[in-house]
This record gives structure tokens, sequence and C-alpha cells, in this order.
């Protein structure tokens, strides 16, 4: 996942070309990185691609990303 360097938000948006057609889905995998479907076409975001092609919804930054994948509890 991705986090905002300057609100610490995981919440984005997409800036897309203005002629972009087709449907653009966003979902996190197992290993909690940011899988892309666009046009049946899968990828997995990487730093480069969110900081040309996301924005902040929280506070509108754009190239403030970086990587974030909270820790998680383990049970035993």
């Amino acid at each position: 996942m991705f986090r905002c360097t300057e609100c610490q938000s995981t919440e984005f948006q997409l800036m897309l070309q203005p002629g972009q057609q087709g449907k653009v889905e966003a979902r996190t995998n197992e290993h909690q990185e940011l899988v892309l479907t666009v046009n049946k076409k899968e990828f997995i975001a990487d730093l480069l691609f969110m900081n040309q092609f996301a924005l902040c919804k929280c506070c509108g930054g754009i190239k403030k990303w970086e990587y974030f994948f909270p820790k998680r509890k383990i049970a035993i």
C-alpha cells in the first residue's frame, strides 16, 4: 500500500488521461499490494506509478506517496 507523506492518508484518486475509456478497478491482494485492473489488464502499482498518477483524497497532495505496509498482529 501507499501513504501520503503530507497527511498520512492512504486514500487516493487516480488522475487518468482525459480520453481514457474503459473500466479501472483498484484492490489490495494478500500481500497488501495495490492491484489495478485497467481494461482487463492487471498490474501491481509501484511508487513511480503512484507519484505520477495518484492524488491524495484528503489533502490533494501530488507526488507525495511512500510505501506503507501496516504491521499485522500475528495470532499465536
